[in-house]
């Protein structure tokens, strides 16, 4: 990237360039920009990494492009249950039993929350 100033048309580059990494580089390359993004707060856009999870053939690719879409839809509950019920639908065993566990364990916590008596002001 290179780019020394915060601005938003740096991060743009940035996620053009690792955009491209992702779509024409090795495995390696792949796996490093999504790491690379998420530690950057790079946002990648949400159809780049449903294919990446769905149809790359690297399984560490898939799964670090699953971490990246689960962070990119934690601002709610609501996105966050969407967004694992949909990587259930992805053809990974590896893939939808991480999505399941962490569906069950948000359900947990709702759960867990609901049975809290309220606050005394």
């Amino acid at each position: 990237a290179g780019g020394t100033t915060p601005a938003a048309d740096g991060a743009g580059a940035d996620a053009a360039v690792l955009a491209r990494q992702l779509r024409e580089g090795d495995a390696a390359q792949r796996a490093a920009a999504l790491l690379q993004a998420r530690a950057e707060g790079v946002l990648l856009p949400e159809a780049l990494l449903r294919q990446l999870m769905a149809s790359d053939t690297s399984a560490p690719v898939r799964m670090a492009a699953f971490d990246a879409w689960v962070e990119l839809h934690s601002g709610s509950v609501e996105a966050l249950r969407a967004a694992l019920q949909a990587a259930l639908s992805v053809r990974d065993t590896v893939l939808q039993t991480r999505a399941r566990e962490q569906l069950d364990a948000l359900e947990r916590m709702q759960q867990d929350a609901a049975l809290q008596p309220p606050a005394q002001p």
